[in-house]
């Protein structure tokens, strides 16, 4: 189907990855495994269609987390077109009941809940080293020099420059996300909040 479709101007698929950790995709409820996410990208890569897909980072990640998943994203042939965001629980799912009492913005501040603001408070690093972890595997797989070249090759200069203002207006936000973190909430233990 997917060579079918390649043929026809299939360009590129999303597909809800979530995770590149067995014992995550499990808690997820995702109902599928690494290697089925393994064989799906390659399956696209083959016909020369590009794998969209979405990450979870988990809030007990630390450095090396981060560094194992931008080795994988970067373990492909195709660059990696990839949304990584921090896991979000949403109410009414058994994660935000599991995690409720670690949440540090409020539900109440409904346009930060977008899976890009940090809503739960990372175990292993503080909030303002999340966040740059968070921007430096984009820089590191989605953002790296190979795949500028790529989408210039694949979809033309014009979709490039959409792209290139996009990643600009994200790292945008992250910087300011990680200078000004301590000032913008204080939710749960301000105090601890405001060093981080």
């Amino acid at each position: 189907v997917i060579e079918q479709f390649s043929r026809r101007g299939l360009q590129a698929v999303f597909v809800g990855i979530e995770s590149f950790k067995a014992n995550e995709l499990e808690i997820y409820g995702k109902k599928t495994t690494v290697e089925m996410n393994i064989q799906a990208i390659k399956i696209l890569e083959k016909y020369g269609v590009q794998c969209y897909s979405g990450i979870i980072v988990g809030q007990d990640w630390e450095k090396k987390d981060f560094d194992s998943l931008i080795r994988w994203l970067n373990s492909f042939k195709l660059p990696a077109a990839v949304n990584i965001q921090p896991i979000t629980p949403m109410p009414g799912t058994g994660i935000y009941e599991r995690w409720e009492s670690k949440l540090i913005i409020p539900r109440e501040e409904y346009q930060l809940w977008d899976m890009a603001h940090v809503t739960l408070q990372p175990e292993k690093m503080s909030v303002r080293k999340y966040y740059y972890n968070l921007m430096r595997a984009y820089y590191k797989s989605s953002a790296r020099f190979g795949a500028h070249i790529f989408i210039i090759k694949k979809y033309g200069l014009i979709a490039y420059l959409r792209v290139l203002i996009g990643a600009i207006h994200i790292s945008l936000q992250y910087i300011k996300l990680i200078v000004s973190f301590g000032s913008l909430w204080n939710f749960g233990n301000s105090e601890q909040n405001m060093n981080r």
